[in-house]
């Protein structure tokens, strides 16, 4: 650990009344079901960048949208994992506000969540039912005007230096390929063993995507209790890809799983190099979906490999940044946090110019080494933090790519 020890790392960070640090400044609209999407996504589109340009403080104004229907079990994991990710999301550093809305104020939507996490309105949090307001149209006008009055409010906050240990950065990986083993995934590990030095945390998440490379990860762990947290998760997988694989084959369950199709571990253990991007430190905590992450250090969340669906778990988590690497390529963003990606090579990156933020490639051709990479990487996790638009949020990639778990496995 000493020689990744950075402690006197700082950036321009975002202090909010209870000392949480964001590396952005965000108002969200949430919908609580889809049948308020609409509703939600109007009273955010309302506000262009020619109608936030007088709040200079303010980083834009974010629809998180669902899917999912209203009429879900009470008692259910799906709606369990839901609230869960809503409270995440309003509990997020990079989130200065956020109106919550719903079709009715029944136990399953706004009412019930609100209840249930224990929750009161405020000046930076309040709840709007359509049902309540007289139809759409009006829910979208009084929206509009919640979300003005919350925008005077936040705009007041301005940037100021703090230590890099308020930092926490989900890593993830896309597209990855034989060169994400050699060159972007390594570098970024040296990068996540910084920030961990700095006194940060490190989010790494797929769980998949460790079966070939588990023992790895499980000789990290900080202790006993650590070890059995992620070998459950790892037998939940085993088991949920076996309930899959037997519900499609169409025969009956007799009370014991099958056998679980190799072919399909060994293509997610190809994808374990993606443990390289997680560094060398202890592994100190794991969490399961959207839990709150409190630990620093090197911690693990229980995802899938999905891209939008590990990420939103990750920022539910507390993640206000993420570091992502590709091999093949990606056009990644999700809001409210800012996503950095790193081409394994050269070639994709000047193939993606305005998708990706630097190259990894040196360490291909023999032009600079891992440990070099892995600082350049911590220094530009470190400007972005700061305020430096990632290309996602350039492109202003990431307003749809809040998808909560729907409980089952997906890649």
């Amino acid at each position: 650990m000493e020689e990744f020890q950075n402690s006197k790392a700082t950036f321009q960070g975002i202090v909010r009344s209870d000392n949480r640090v964001g590396t952005r400044n965000y108002i969200g609209v949430i919908a609580t079901e889809n049948e308020s999407a609409t509703v939600a996504r109007q009273i955010a589109d309302y506000f262009t960048a020619d109608r936030l340009a007088g709040f200079r403080n303010i980083d834009g104004v974010i629809p998180f949208i669902t899917t999912l229907g209203g009429a879900l079990d009470i008692k259910g994991q799906i709606l369990e994992v839901m609230r869960r990710t809503m409270l995440g999301y309003i509990n997020n550093p990079n989130i200065g506000g956020m109106l919550v809305v719903s079709l009715h104020d029944n136990k399953y939507s706004v009412e019930g969540f609100f209840e249930a996490e224990q929750l009161s309105e405020g000046p930076f949090l309040k709840k709007l039912v359509v049902c309540r307001e007289g139809g759409s149209r009006k829910s979208v006008e009084k929206g509009i005007d919640i979300v003005y009055g919350m925008l005077q409010k936040a705009n007041a906050i301005s940037r100021t230096t703090v230590s890099a240990d308020k930092l926490i950065v989900g890593l993830k990986c896309g597209g990855t390929n034989k060169l994400s083993g050699i060159s972007a995934n390594p570098a970024l590990g040296v990068a996540a063993d910084l920030l961990v030095g700095a006194g940060a945390t490190v989010i790494l998440s797929e769980t998949m995507e460790l079966y070939g490379v588990q023992e790895e990860l499980l000789k990290r762990a900080v202790n006993e209790e650590v070890h059995q947290k992620l070998v459950n998760r790892l037998n939940w997988w085993v088991r949920a890809v076996q309930l899959k694989e037997l519900l499609a084959s169409g025969e009956e369950f007799r009370g014991e799983f099958w056998n679980i199709d190799h072919s399909y571990l060994e293509e997610q253990a190809y994808k374990g190099v993606g443990l390289k991007k997680s560094g060398t430190t202890p592994l100190m905590e794991v969490y399961q979906y959207a839990q709150p992450v409190r630990q620093k250090g090197l911690v693990f969340m229980d995802t899938p490999g999905y891209d939008a669906v590990a990420v939103t778990g990750q920022i539910a988590g507390g993640a206000t940044m993420i570091a992502y690497t590709t091999g093949t390529g990606s056009c990644f963003g999700a809001y409210p946090s800012p996503v950095v990606k790193m081409a394994a090579s050269d070639e994709v990156y000047e193939s993606m110019l305005s998708d990706i933020d630097m190259s990894c490639g040196g360490i291909l051709k023999g032009e600079a080494d891992i440990e070099e990479t892995g600082r350049r990487i911590f220094e530009r996790l470190l400007r972005a933090a700061s305020g430096e638009k990632s290309k996602a949020e350039l492109n202003c990639v990431g307003r749809n790519e809040y998808s909560p778990w729907q409980i089952g496995s997906i890649g």
